[in-house]
């Protein structure tokens, strides 16, 4: 698994695990393509494997890694929404008290891999708590989230956070580079902003060179709403309500590099085409910093509602929110 980024986590994982600290349930958590999931899963395979490295790397040829491959692995639950859009069910939880009734088949441990962890509901969230507050021998739960405070309070106090950071730009351009048979410069120069994790800007280029990025559109938006050029309600209809929490994490990573250009600094973990850092200039002079950190409140909060609140629809919140962009009298 050739990402850079994850030396750390997976440092640390290991060190736990060889100094008997190994916790039952790990919250997994940093930006969108930082590669949580991937990272959650070979850390699994690696730990079943029954004849693993000294380097920590599975043998890919024992039972374990061979069952693990096609997904039959009886030592790995693996639980995510059955549809897009829908929730993790009390019913797919409730497989996990199922799951750890039963001894391990291969070795020591039995996993559970929860992605995204945000996607389960008030009811689902505590179905999973008796397992955590009574965890079985052996037993490692693994949630992903893009953040911890994402999670309700009574799971965050029963896990570890593992917290995978955004690698900055240099780190990301190597790794592109790499894979693209790229030189940097080239990276530099690319028509659009190339923002969010390592994994998700290399999808977002293998697909569509020419494809305006999240970042850009709503920064163009952005830009319009606070020259009162457009109606907020009217804008906010092009923004897909499913994709609330990648829409919060952008407008929060743009909030952020507007602060930075009022003290003249340029981000550290993006790439900003010419057309966007001008318009980033734009906002920083026409944003007061107070008026910057208000929103950077009104977005913590926004995530907040939708995490601890069913009824909050978040239609709404991205209205209330291009709403605030608009000039003042």
């Amino acid at each position: 698994m050739n990402l850079p980024w994850l030396k750390g986590a997976t440092e640390q994982l290991w060190q736990d695990f060889l100094t008997g600290r190994l916790a039952h349930a790990y919250i997994v958590s940093g930006p969108l393509g930082t590669g949580k999931t991937l990272f959650c899963q070979h850390f699994a395979k690696t730990l079943l494997c029954m004849d693993k490295s000294e380097l920590h790397s599975p043998c890919n040829s024992c039972a374990s890694c061979s069952t693990f491959e096609n997904f039959s692995n009886p030592d790995m639950l693996n639980i995510c929404p059955t549809d897009a859009g829908k929730n993790i069910n009390i019913d797919q939880i409730r497989a996990v008290n199922e799951f750890y009734s039963y001894k391990p088949h291969y070795g020591a441990h039995k996993i559970t891999l929860i992605h995204p962890a945000t996607k389960m509901n008030t009811n689902s969230a505590n179905a999973l708590l008796k397992i955590l507050e009574e965890p079985p021998e052996g037993a490692l739960i693994m949630l992903v989230a893009s953040s911890a405070g994402h999670l309700l309070p009574t799971i965050r106090s029963r896990c570890l956070n593992l917290r995978i950071p955004q690698p900055n730009w240099d780190t990301v351009s190597t790794w592109l580079s790499d894979k693209l048979s790229v030189s940097s410069s080239s990276l530099d120069n690319h028509p659009t902003t190339l923002f969010g994790g390592p994994l998700e800007i290399l999808k977002g280029i293998n697909h569509d060179n020419d494809t305006t990025s999240l970042f850009d559109e709503m920064l163009a938006d952005l830009v319009s709403l606070s020259n009162g050029n457009c109606n907020a309600i009217e804008i906010a209809k092009n923004y897909d309500s499913n994709g609330i929490e990648g829409f919060l994490d952008t407008l929060e990573v743009i909030v952020s590099t507007t602060l930075l250009a009022i003290f003249q600094q340029l981000p550290l973990n993006l790439k900003l085409c010419k057309a966007s850092s001008e318009k980033i200039i734009y906002l920083s002079e026409k944003n007061t910093e107070v008026k910057l950190f208000e929103l950077s409140d009104l977005i913590r909060t926004s995530r907040e509602l939708l995490h601890r609140s069913q009824g909050v629809r978040a239609q709404d919140i991205i209205e209330e929110i291009f709403i605030s962009f608009m000039p003042r009298e």
